[in-house]
């Protein structure tokens, strides 16, 4: 695993998880027409209705008279982590609001040590820089900003570390001319919420930003809120954390609108939120008893399902071994058999031995035998009865 990685799983994903240690498990539904087509593998849509969300905003664009590839939003609940987009990897062009991760690699910097409020980047003070570029929005320093870590593309990639969107996905005009998708800026949002204390600051100068406008021009009065916007031509959109009882993460995209509707449309989606986020509260404990009844009962079948495959080690450990010594007894009886028959060879062979030493002692004797019966004359002829004259 890479430094950058580590830091992820350590920071915005490590917090993600203990938000969603809340639910304990998530409930699955079907992808909804319109909404983001691709759940990312593990997820789901949990407490989130994304019909429901879906049904909301096209509800919206219809009856304004919008387009739909025109709009597009990422949505997050914080009380439980989980996350909804609509057309959440269309890319639009991110005008001001890089001026998020941007800085947010800098205050990184101060987390670590290596730079402080006072420290000079650029030539201007690190606590300057932030209010120059998050606050009050300023290009000029902006791009000061990023020559400090190198080019726009060197900018860009950088980036990436506070978003889980797959290398792969990323479209070509993210590098070459700062294109975002409202995926992508949700978790960098996120990012900054669930790791807040990695980037000092940040969210305090977004609570400054644009004051009347965007999320604030009807949500302002009633909730404190961190937002970015960005403003170029046609392209218009707002990204930030509303601080609803349980906050929420909202990113709203727009293109071929003007300034003014665009400014409009993220006030009013932001507005459809913050009903839909309240109407959670009110069935998050329920949903929090469910998500534990069900973890208990999955975890309940998982101790059940190792003690099945325990037993059935057990039992096959068994078998085994019951095997090995019928094995063992096989072999020692056939070893026992061997050397049975290896004795009775070799007193088959001792008798057999006995037995021709004995006729060959029998011989011998009979040999013998029949020389005594037959007595030899001196000079070596044989006394015959004709022959024989006695002496007077």
């Amino acid at each position: 695993m890479t430094e950058l990685e580590t830091r992820r799983m350590t920071g915005k994903f490590a917090k993600k998880i203990g938000a969603l240690l809340l639910s304990l498990a998530f409930l699955a539904t079907a992808p909804q027409a319109g909404a983001e087509e691709r759940v990312q593998p593990g997820e789901s849509a949990g407490i989130l209705d994304e019909a429901a969300l879906t049904a909301l905003v096209e509800g919206y664009i219809e009856e304004k008279g919008l387009k739909s590839e025109n709009i597009g939003v990422g949505y997050c609940y914080t009380a439980t982590g989980d996350s909804w987009y609509y057309n959440g990897e269309r890319w639009f062009y991110s005008a001001s609001m890089y001026k998020v991760p941007l800085m947010m690699l800098l205050a990184e910097k101060e987390y670590e040590g290596e730079l402080s409020q006072d420290s000079l980047v650029k030539g201007l003070p690190l606590s300057q820089a932030e209010e120059y570029v998050l606050v009050n929005s300023n290009n000029d320093y902006a791009h000061l900003m990023m020559s400090y870590f190198g080019t726009d593309r060197e900018c860009r990639e950088l980036y990436q570390q506070y978003s889980d969107l797959p290398k792969e996905d990323y479209d070509p005009d993210f590098y070459d001319y700062s294109y975002f998708c409202p995926r992508f800026m949700t978790d960098v949002v996120e990012t900054l919420y669930f790791d807040s204390e990695r980037f000092p600051n940040i969210i305090d100068c977004l609570k400054r930003a644009q004051p009347d406008n965007y999320f604030n021009l009807r949500l302002g009065s009633k909730y404190e809120i961190a937002q970015k916007y960005g403003s170029y031509k046609e392209f218009n959109s707002a990204c930030g954390i509303i601080y609803t009882p349980n906050p929420f993460v909202l990113t709203v995209m727009t293109e071929n609108l003007s300034i003014a509707m665009g400014e409009m449309v993220t006030a009013d989606i932001a507005v459809l939120m913050e009903e839909y986020t309240l109407s959670l509260d009110a069935e998050l404990e329920r949903f929090r008893q469910e998500q534990e009844a069900l973890q208990a009962k999955a975890e309940e079948e998982e101790r059940q399902r190792l003690e099945e495959e325990q037993k059935a080690l057990r039992e096959e450990q068994e078998r085994r071994d019951r095997e090995e010594q019928e094995r063992r007894e096989k072999q020692e009886q056939a070893a026992r058999e061997a050397e049975k028959k290896a004795a009775l060879i070799q007193i088959a062979g001792a008798a057999g031995v006995i037995v021709l030493a004995a006729g060959a002692i029998a011989a011998l004797l009979l040999a013998g035998r029949r020389r005594k019966k037959r007595p030899v004359l001196k000079g070596g002829a044989r006394r015959g009865a004709g022959s024989y004259t006695p002496r007077h």
